[in-house]
């Protein structure tokens, strides 16, 4: 690492002492710094809910802060328990604010997925967050937008276009000595 460096060259690490460096120190600092400036400066929220592998559902929580330039940070991934409701979807975010300290009035806009659960105009999470702050925006996430035009444009394509994707489909499943006799 620094082959100049006696000290350096004594110096080795596996992957438990770099994880606990990253999540113990640097993690932490990282995580410090992001909360103060959600205190002290406008940011977005990004939000939505995820399943991972082993079935736990989760509340992802990105911010878009606006410093002196915009940075967008996970801000939180919380552990749902119960069911996803607008309630227990808003305690997760609102508990998280209370617990850092982070005021509403800083939260400018909100993106999701455009869930009736997250943004209908009553009894949603977004209607517990005006609650908290009036003026915040609602913004459907682009990504999302996106995948619902693409998803849509999919349906509209004629037919030859999806045996064409099932006939590569079914070939780049072959062998190779399959696939040139085909």
């Amino acid at each position: 690492m620094f082959p100049d460096s006696d000290i350096a060259k004594n110096f080795s690490y596996d992957h438990t002492k770099t994880s606990q460096i990253i999540t113990q120190a640097i993690g932490l600092c990282a995580e410090e710094q992001i909360i103060n400036n959600m205190r002290n400066s406008l940011f977005t929220l990004l939000i939505d809910e995820s399943t991972d592998v082993s079935v736990t559902r989760q509340k992802v929580i990105m911010a878009r802060i606006f410093t002196t330039q915009v940075e967008t940070h996970l801000y939180k991934v919380v552990a749902l328990s119960g069911k996803a409701t607008r309630e227990n979807l808003f305690n997760v975010v609102n508990s998280s604010f209370e617990e850092d300290n982070i005021p509403w009035q800083n939260c400018i806009s909100i993106l999701s997925d455009g869930a009736k659960l997250m943004v209908r105009e009553f009894n949603s999470v977004l209607s517990c967050i005006r609650s908290k702050h009036e003026n915040v925006w609602f913004l459907h996430c682009t990504c999302h937008v996106a995948h619902l035009a693409a998803s849509h444009a999919y349906s509209e394509l004629p037919d030859f276009v999806n045996n064409c994707r099932e006939m590569y489909a079914h070939i780049s499943k072959l062998t190779g000595k399959r696939q040139d006799e085909f």
